[in-house]
């Protein structure tokens, strides 16, 4: 078999190895392929991205003219300017014009990015965002503001001066106050609205054409012309061409041009505000350039990703197979077959390992709903849980410091219908009951619903302003649950409420209380909402009780000593009712000491027939006082006893059965750093001092040493088969600390935990 796995792990190996050397020479077959491909892919994709840059550039350049149209036309209605035009004298004038200069402002804060130059000729006095005032002055500002780079004082007024009553947009330098010496693009129109043709003025509304510059900075090499309607060019931004000729813009399918004796891709578009054409070019070279480069790349790196490649791939595989060989060990003999790879086998494992998870998962799923449920209920009855307090409320998330608890039971009343009714409706009642309950008590007083036999318990924990809304509203709440039922299904409930109190330990006493007052009612026939009352005394009888009566009477039988059993018994029933519990907490307390004793003498009483012990169970259930109750229990241990002592004459056969127990349990709570004698000895009901004589008497080993002697076997699995670290491992097998594992391990293997982990792998 080892050689059968052995060629055919290295026939996998080579498959692998080979497979992977065929994926890496796949480039160069495609490589070449891939070249002319993606030549023409680029190409459309030149196409495309310079439409696509084309089509923003267009939409920006006529958005902003829009921008600027839309304005001029808003100060050419403002009645400011016209009043302005108009004015009589130099004093009116100049009024007008300080308000004019402050709408200026007022309009450069919405249109930050657009300039406006107002003249008025025949007052030779201009009005710009930030300064107004005569021409000469304005244009001595823009001299210095452009570095001198200004045209003639007297070509600037013919600019600015200039019949603009055909509305016309232009690029200059010298139309902007802010911008002067900047390209910008330029809408100037002279008012229509005046009536002497020598108060006309012009508006120059313009803004700078750097955002052309901006959106070309990531597009090296590219030119963006704007032409008229002939192909002349008027503007050209990005890369400078020196062209004098029209482009020819009457054929926008020309596409490839020669620009300065280089080849271009030229694209176009036609602005819908001035009739302009837009015309993007990009150099071919630029492209075919990354074309060739890309090919010249992607052959070179191919042929070293094939020589690293296959490097890589013969080293990993053999590199890799070491882990397959450790998980090999784990795969049950059941699964592994000759006529499949490990691979295969790996996976078989892995799909029953998941089948076996799931099948956990929807076990655990479905026990963790009845979790929080049988605790609350536990704590109703005053039954040990087994698991640590503190555990439970971490898990379920229950926080009980500062709270009030109120404890409150419904009963139907099984006298309001027939039998033949209880058996056909009792679910649906059930059900009714649940829903209604939780309509009209949830979304006012967060509660717990516990299901005890025919008793619906809702258990509140209240905060302070919550036992204000409970003082306030909550019995009136239980006797909208009463009416409803009364009035719906005329079915009359017994809803008995506890006080508050704030100890949570005094659960199980106040629900006994409300036992008590329920039976009282109940047996009076008056149904309705009753508190219990407020005079009577609550006392706690203690869980650990329960459990020392559990372990004597369990030991009792175990030795088939029925006096003692029965004297326990009656003892434990004094004790309940010292406490003053009601007859139905007494004998719930009295059948789980039973029912704790058949569980856990299961092994030891298997041929007792189920008749036999419910018959005895049935005949108690009809006692009227708690002295027949406690013969007939009696007789039950008393018939214990006799099988228990008639199954095996030889003890030893009992006390194997007890060490086998044991042994179980420590193999599956070993990671509790808390288990010990005494949580053992709780877990099989004995006194820690007998079942440790036992344990020992039959293993020759004492109980700490066998649990010490589970935990390092296990750790040593771990140390073996995963790369965990010690320290984690030491917590993982329920060492409370690493320096304690390490001790116990070195002590127990003659080596370090290091050491062995080195020596093993």
């Amino acid at each position: 078999m080892k050689n059968l796995m052995l060629t055919r792990t290295k026939t996998v190996l080579l498959q692998w190895i080979m497979t992977c050397i065929l994926i890496l020479l796949i480039p160069f077959i495609t490589i070449i392929v891939n070249y002319y491909i993606s030549r023409k892919i680029i190409n459309e994709q030149v196409k495309n991205s310079s439409n696509i840059i084309l089509s923003h550039m267009q939409n920006a350049i006529d958005n902003k003219l829009q921008s600027i149209r839309n304005l001029s036309y808003l100060l050419l209605l403002d009645d400011n300017f016209i009043k302005l035009s108009n004015s009589w004298d130099s004093d009116e004038f100049f009024d007008l014009a300080q308000t004019c200069y402050d709408e200026l402002n007022s309009y450069n804060y919405v249109y930050n990015d657009i300039n406006i130059l107002i003249y008025y000729p025949y007052r030779d006095y201009v009005i710009t965002t930030g300064v107004s005032n005569t021409a000469s002055s304005i244009y001595n500002s823009m001299y210095y503001a452009s570095n001198k780079n200004m045209i003639s004082y007297n070509d600037w007024l013919s600019l600015i001066g200039d019949d603009y009553s055909k509305s016309s947009y232009f690029f200059s330098d010298y139309c902007s106050y802010k911008n002067a010496g900047k390209d910008s693009i330029v809408f100037g129109c002279t008012s229509p609205f005046i009536y002497k043709e020598t108060a006309n003025y012009n508006l120059l509304v313009s803004s700078p054409m750097d955002f052309i510059e901006d959106d070309l900075t990531g597009l090296p090499d590219r030119t963006f012309f704007i032409c008229n309607q002939d192909g002349t060019i008027i503007n050209q931004f990005g890369t400078q061409l020196d062209i004098s000729h029209p482009l020819p813009v009457s054929s926008p399918e020309t596409s490839d041009l020669v620009l300065n004796g280089e080849n271009y891709y030229c694209y176009y578009a036609t602005s819908p505000i001035t009739g302009w054409f837009y015309v993007l070019c990009t150099p071919r070279a630029l492209y075919l350039q990354d074309s060739l480069l890309m090919r010249n790349v992607t052959l070179a790196s191919a042929i070293i990703s094939l020589l690293i490649g296959i490097t890589i791939v013969i080293y990993t595989q053999y590199r890799n197979y070491r882990p397959i060989k450790r998980i090999m060990n784990f795969i049950p003999t059941s699964i592994k077959t000759d006529e499949q790879n490990e691979f295969q086998q790996i996976e078989l494992y892995q799909g029953e390992m998941h089948r076996l998870n799931q099948f956990m998962q929807n076990k655990l799923n479905d026990i963790s709903k009845n979790v929080r449920e049988l605790y609350f209920y536990s704590k109703l009855k005053g039954i040990n849980f087994h698991i640590q307090e503190n555990d439970i409320n971490a898990e379920m998330n229950l926080d009980f410091s500062g709270k009030h608890f109120v404890i409150a039971s419904i009963y139907a009343d099984s006298h309001s219908f027939s039998s033949d009714d209880i058996m056909k409706n009792w679910e649906l009642l059930q059900f009714a009951i649940t829903n209604v309950s939780d309509e009209i008590l949830h979304d006012q007083l967060p509660h717990e619903h516990i299901q005890d036999e025919f008793f619906h318990v809702f258990f509140f924990i209240l905060n302070d302003k919550q036992l204000e809304d409970w003082n306030r509203s909550g019995l009136s709440s239980l006797n909208q649950i009463y009416d409803f039922f009364q009035n719906q299904f005329h079915i009359d409930l017994f809803i008995t409420v506890s006080q508050t109190f704030e100890n949570f330990e005094q659960t199980s006493a106040f629900y006994s209380d409300v036992i008590t007052t329920f039976e009282e009612h109940y047996a009076k026939n008056v149904s309705g909402v009753y508190p219990t009352s407020q005079s009577k005394q609550k006392h706690i009888f203690s869980n650990t009780k329960f459990s020392e009566y559990s372990k004597e009477i369990n030991l009792a039988v175990f030795q088939h000593d029925y006096d003692r059993a029965a004297a326990s018994v009656h003892s434990y029933i004094n004790y309940l009712q010292n406490y003053n519990c009601s007859k139905i907490i007494v004998r719930y307390n009295v059948y789980s000491l039973i029912a704790t004793i058949l569980m856990d003498s299961g092994d030891y009483i298997s041929q007792i027939t189920r008749d036999t012990v419910e018959s005895y169970l049935a005949n108690s259930l009809n006692c009227n006082t708690l002295e027949a109750y406690e013969s007939h229990i009696n007789q039950l241990l008393h018939y214990l006893c006799e099988q228990n002592l008639n199954l095996s004459d030889n003890i030893q056969d009992r006390e194997n059965q007890l060490v086998k127990k044991i042994k179980n349990y420590v193999e599956n709570y070993y990671t509790d750093y808390n288990l010990n004698v005494t949580s053992v000895a709780e877990a099989v009901n004995l006194s820690p001092n007998y079942m440790s004589k036992i344990f020992k008497n039959n293993t020759k080993e004492g109980l700490l040493s066998y649990i010490n002697n589970v935990r390092i076997n296990h750790a040593k699995e771990l140390l073996r088969t995963t790369n965990i670290n010690v320290d984690e491992i030491a917590l993982m097998v329920g060492f409370s600390n690493s320096r304690s594992f390490r001790r116990n391990f070195q002590n127990l293997t003659g080596i370090t935990a290091t050491d062995y982990r080195n020596d093993v792998m």
